[in-house]
């Protein structure tokens, strides 16, 4: 029997140990956090004498463009529920206060239905839709081509790119929009296309995983008999037609081994590595992230009628220095329980309550 090593047990990881060990392989999974899954992160939160699992990660699939997920789901009777992927943005420099789910909350405040100019903002995400598809054609080859670059190019105005693009952009990135348009135009453009997300009408049905996230890991991997947590791979080396891997606890043989960890750290680990397939990994940039999970509603739109899923916050001063923050409104992702709000900011930009 062939003996793997699968480094980090992210999606990549969970998954590939499932198949290999399917496949008769002997499988060993080493993940260096306290526990299983990467991004899929659930927290069981106790509230009023009720456990609660929330997901704080990864949230949300949907059938049309995560087809292998929904087989693997398939395959391990993971029971889904319909979620939603609505969308607010509140800009407090230039007091807008908008949410896509459906015209009342597009008009949340009601000064804008006699405002030209959010008019002028609201056609121009109308044409920005419509001619994607043509910016695609054009874009496609050029990966040196920025989102600020597209945006002057194309004559899009200050307000579509403070009021829409950057905050989805930021939103999905978990990014400040001064890195945002750094950001490539075309895998921009190709991200929203694939997700549904430049259209108005025939979106994908959004699912989120019943009962948390968790569940999808802690029934692949209980098949998976050596698992190790708390156990970073300290490093890969070829020698005699094997791979030896070290971590502190113990020292390895394997005929193969996948690395399933971000770029940084398989350049760290893996240390016979081509130039090629080094410069290759060296191009994946990574952000740090801060997430809280509360239950302090005064980071979502003052206006309840604009509450979504996804709700970006920005204090940008005249200055330029801008301070961001997106939170997920776990209630519409999720068929939680509770009548309570709960929510999970990326970066917040005012002091949580703590209470």
């Amino acid at each position: 029997m062939k003996k793997v090593a699968v480094i980090g047990s992210g999606i990549s990881g969970t998954s590939a140990a499932y198949y290999l060990n399917k496949l008769g392989y002997d499988v060993y999974l080493f993940e260096s956090a306290s526990y299983f899954g990467g991004h899929t992160n659930t927290i069981d939160v106790d509230f009023e004498g009720q456990r609660v699992p929330v997901d704080t990660g990864f949230l949300v699939h949907n059938d049309r463009t995560y087809p292998n997920l929904t087989d693997f789901f398939n395959e391990l009777k993971i029971e889904t529920h319909l979620s939603e992927m609505s969308f607010s943005v509140v800009r407090r420099i230039d007091n807008i206060i908008w949410a896509g789910t459906n015209i009342l909350t597009v008009f949340a405040q009601a000064k804008n239905l006699f405002s030209i100019r959010f008019y002028r903002f609201l056609k121009e995400v109308l044409r920005f839709n419509k001619e994607s598809k043509k910016y695609l054609l054009e874009y496609e080859g050029k990966p040196e081509l920025t989102l600020d670059e597209m945006l002057i190019k194309k004559k899009y105005s200050e307000d579509f790119k403070n009021w829409y693009l950057l905050p989805m952009g930021g939103c999905i990135w978990s990014s400040p929009t001064n890195e945002m348009l750094k950001f490539p135009a075309y895998t921009f453009l190709i991200f929203c296309l694939n997700h549904g997300l430049l259209q108005i009408f025939r979106r994908p049905k959004w699912k989120t995983v019943l009962n948390g996230c968790k569940t999808y890991i802690e029934n692949a991997l209980s098949r998976i008999d050596n698992k190790f947590l708390n156990e970073p791979v300290l490093e890969v080396i070829s020698e005699d037609n094997k791979l030896k891997l070290i971590t502190e606890k113990r020292i390895e043989f394997f005929d193969y081994c996948l690395m399933c960890s971000h770029p940084p750290q398989t350049l760290e680990i893996f240390k016979n590595i081509d130039f090629l397939t080094k410069d290759l990994l060296s191009k994946f940039k990574y952000q740090k992230n801060k997430a809280v999970l509360h239950f302090d509603e005064s980071v979502l739109p003052r206006k309840k009628i604009a509450w979504a899923a996804w709700n970006y916050l920005s204090t940008e001063s005249k200055c330029g220095n801008d301070s961001v923050s997106v939170s997920y409104l776990i209630n519409k992702l999720q068929p939680l329980p509770l009548e309570k709000s709960v929510i999970v900011t990326l970066n917040p930009v005012s002091k949580i309550d703590k209470n």
